[in-house]
């Protein structure tokens, strides 16, 4: 892991500010200037240099057997191996706190952190495509969090990413309404915390629900996505707003707006190397070009797409990966399309992603090939 070129010096600069010499620091003291110092390299986008202090942290609570922090820490870790495309670290990150959360004394603490340790295996789970042990893992953190908390969902960051989930593995109205009710809830939470962040997150979930629905408010619901995590200042989440709100715009055949969206996301992620985001930017780019038959670039962009994804692990995507491929080779007019048809079609069974299975049976359409019908999970 990168180490900040602040973490040897940070500890003696900010105990001398305060006329304190920096051996006269204690544990806990030192631990806390790790923390702020990697809290404060994430804020600015620095994350690769934030997880030097960041892991000083997670060891020095697991050498002083101090399992809340270490579980905190354990989430603040895997909040930066996962946008820098370091999705199987993540898991270990967090199989290693869920592991742990049960020795925390504290009754409270231990089902809070047992909680966001299940959500967060959860969110690395889907990451890397594994989608019904994410649903697992959700379930269990919505299970602990009933019994310790007069919220039974997950709400804020831990409902967003679940929220995505679920999204994801519905193909129809029921779903999607669900997902859509789920919102407005941690939404009315959000608003009396006046928590900027989570606010944004759902307006952003609230946006694809709506998307997914045809419902015609969509846009501005993901308008105040983008407005209200600029307002909270969260530079790691804002690429996804940016994203959320592209996808929408090219749905209704805006390509200018897309474009403009995507290179918003794309500067955030390019200056961050936030490969995640990095990835989902090509993909959405190749899908443009291809929109507008501009098929060199549009091979370009897959290309890179299919790289990080296949380095990264992120099986997320590899139902897109698989359309757009398929688009891809349809435009350069090689027969192999329909088999990165079918291939897209083996991926959506196999990881119960039907929320693409609309997207599955369009480009079926443009390359010509079958129908592949209704939406199999519809009729379960």
């Amino acid at each position: 892991m990168t180490m900040s070129p602040l973490t040897n010096q940070g500890m003696s600069c900010i105990a001398n500010s305060a006329d304190q010499p920096g051996e006269a620091l204690n544990e806990a003291e030192r631990t806390r200037l790790f923390s702020d110092e990697a809290y404060t390299l994430k804020s600015q986008g620095r994350l690769e240099e934030a997880l030097g202090p960041q892991s000083m942290v997670h060891q020095r609570t697991r050498e002083a057997g101090d399992w809340n922090n270490f579980c905190r820490s354990a989430e603040n870790i895997v909040s930066l191996l996962t946008p820098l495309g370091r999705w199987a670290e993540a898991e270990a990150v967090s199989r290693e706190a869920v592991s742990v959360a049960n020795s925390i004394g504290d009754k409270q603490e231990r089902w809070q952190r047992t909680t966001t340790a299940l959500a967060g295996l959860g969110y690395t789970l889907h990451g890397r495509g594994y989608l019904k042990q994410a649903s697992t893992a959700y379930n269990l953190a919505e299970v602990v969090q009933a019994e310790a908390h007069h919220h039974p969902k997950l709400y804020s960051i831990y409902g967003y990413n679940y929220a995505q989930l679920l999204l994801e593995q519905a193909c129809q109205e029921t779903g999607w309404r669900e997902v859509l009710e789920r919102r407005h809830t941690s939404l009315d939470i959000a608003v009396k915390l006046n928590h900027a962040l989570s606010q944004a997150l759902d307006h952003g979930t609230i946006g694809l629900a709506r998307a997914a629905l045809g419902e015609p408010d969509t846009v501005l619901a993901l308008d105040l996505a983008v407005t209200t995590m600029q307002r909270a200042g969260t530079i790691i989440h804002l690429p996804a707003m940016h994203l959320a709100r592209a996808h929408y715009q090219r749905s209704r055949h805006d390509i200018p707006a897309a474009r403009a969206d995507l290179e918003a996301a794309q500067t955030i992620a390019q200056r961050s190397n936030m490969r995640t985001y990095r990835a989902e930017c090509a993909l959405l780019g190749g899908n443009l070009f291809l929109d507008e038959a501009r098929v060199p670039e549009a091979a370009a962009h897959y290309a890179s797409v299919a790289q990080l994804i296949l380095e990264d692990g992120y099986g997320r995507r590899l139902t897109e990966l698989h359309l757009l491929y398929a688009r891809l080779l349809h435009a350069q007019r090689d027969p192999a399309a329909r088999q990165a048809l079918a291939d897209a079609q083996a991926r959506i069974r196999e990881a119960g992603q039907w929320y693409f299975w609309r997207e599955l049976r369009a480009v079926a359409g443009e390359i010509a090939a079958p129908d592949p019908g209704e939406c199999p999970a519809a009729r379960v």
